[in-house]
């Protein structure tokens, strides 16, 4: 939970940098904002053609790092199963017996099927 929120975190700084420096440096560096490059201003270029990649960018990097830590999560959890108690598929090791993988528990023993399944896709 903390490397999500770390991750987060890092990605909204990353992109209010962007979205924040632009007038910033506009307003300090007025003669550089100024200059052109490929027919518009550096303001207009960075603006127009270089934030959309740069978004791109933030929003890939996020998507690859929160994949990764939801698969170390899982890890983490399919760890502690102890051999023979449960299959990888959520099967129970003896024939015929119930799983209680995909199940919620509610008071007094009784169980319903969860609304979302917890085991990763195969």
């Amino acid at each position: 939970m903390k490397g999500q929120l770390r991750l987060s975190v890092g990605c909204a700084a990353a992109f209010l940098i962007a979205l924040l420096g632009l007038p910033l440096a506009n307003y300090f560096f007025p003669e550089i904002m100024a200059r052109r490059i490929f027919g518009f201003t550096l303001t207009w270029f960075i603006l127009g053609v270089l934030f959309f990649p740069y978004v791109w960018l933030i929003a890939w990097i996020f998507i690859r790092h929160s994949i990764a830590l939801e698969q170390q999560e899982i890890q983490s959890t399919t760890e502690g199963v102890i051999p023979g108690e449960a299959s990888a598929a959520g099967q129970a090791s003896v024939p015929g017996a119930a799983s209680a993988v995909g199940r919620a528990n509610l008071p007094g023993g009784a169980s319903v099927p969860a609304s979302r399944s917890t085991t990763p896709p195969q």
